[in-house]
């Protein structure tokens, strides 16, 4: 899926995306940390995801006082919807994702373009990135999995997100190729990756800490507007998404990687169930068992799930699984 960018891209030039929802004070910090750069060919496009406190005035006052920050307010859709909107409106050869309650060291951008500038080959660029407990000022440094060395996004995204959505620099060129966020409260950061994972031929790294993430008690983002049901639906459908990407990507279903994700698929193929959601579940399940015609025990062990729950019911097999799984830990 490709899609045309609204403006022509600007050569150099980083577009940072923020969506925001209620959350004035962490914003402001978040674009000053942009504005912060050292590298400064920059614009800053916020979308406020229809927020009921002072966050909109914030913003316009911010969209005045410097000229390269833009505004742009919509009905609450959630980051996904969000971060597309500001993608359209995008003019920069390269793409930023930001989350408005983080934060970005000075010479990000700086270190990110150049590299890429080095490796034309790189569609993507990514880094270190730190956790910040709030609270406590405790610091996990390389969290995530940024501390690893990968040269291509596939297979190692896969087994689970490489990142936390503002570490990558992505080229516009790539984005367009993946096509648009898909509108899902859960995992969209991953199914979005994992789908530029298809496109993107090389992935470039900086080895340093260039990213702060703030856990915070102010919840997040995208968990505000969607409740647990809602988000294991999401959850299910976005696994299903990524298993397209990765067959798209003929990744061997031998991988370590690979085999992650189908435990999760399986794992996720219960929650469903056991929330109701017997198409998500069956789906999943049949990825499950499908990706897995190779590894007898794992491919046993779904066929009988899937028998015991055909005979006994859905729910009640994926409420007894979940017990199961309590007591063996």
């Amino acid at each position: 899926m490709v899609t045309q960018s609204l403006h022509k891209n600007n050569s150099k030039l980083v577009s940072v995306i923020i969506p925001v929802f209620n959350r004035a004070r962490m914003l402001e910090e978040a674009v000053d940390s942009v504005l912060a750069q050292t590298y400064k060919l920059i614009e800053v496009i916020i979308v406020d995801d229809g927020s009921n406190d002072d966050t909109v005035q914030r913003s316009q006052s911010l969209a005045k006082k410097y000229s390269n920050v833009e505004f742009i307010r919509m009905a609450n859709q959630g980051p996904a919807l969000a971060r597309q909107a500001g993608l359209d409106r995008a003019r920069g050869e390269y793409i930023q994702y930001l989350d408005s309650d983080d934060l970005l060291l000075p010479d990000k951008f700086q270190q990110q373009v150049t590299m890429l500038s080095a490796n034309p080959s790189a569609d993507v660029v990514y880094c270190k990135q730190t956790l910040l407990d709030t609270h406590n000022g405790a610091r996990t440094q390389a969290w995530m999995r940024t501390g690893e060395t990968h040269e291509t996004m596939f297979p190692g995204m896969l087994g689970g997100r490489l990142w936390g959505t503002p570490v990558p620099l992505y080229r516009r060129t790539v984005l367009d190729k993946a096509g648009p966020w898909a509108q899902l409260s859960n995992l969209e950061d991953w199914e979005y990756d994992c789908r530029v994972a298809i496109y993107a031929r090389q992935l470039a790294y900086v080895n340093h800490n260039l990213v702060t993430i703030r856990r915070h008690n102010h919840g997040h983002y995208g968990n505000i507007e969607a409740s647990a049901d809602n988000k294991i639906k999401d959850k299910a459908i976005a696994l299903r998404l990524i298993a397209n990407h990765a067959k798209t990507a003929n990744i061997d279903h031998a991988h370590l990687e690979y085999r992650k994700f189908i435990r999760l698929c399986f794992f996720t193929s219960r929650q469903a169930a056991g929330a109701g959601y017997l198409k998500q579940s069956q789906d999943l399940l049949a990825i499950a068992k499908t990706c897995s015609a190779n590894n007898f025990k794992e491919n046993i062990e779904y066929r009988l799930y899937q028998l015991l729950s055909r005979v006994f019911g859905w729910q009640t097999i994926a409420k007894l699984s979940a017990q199961f799984d309590r007591w063996r830990l």
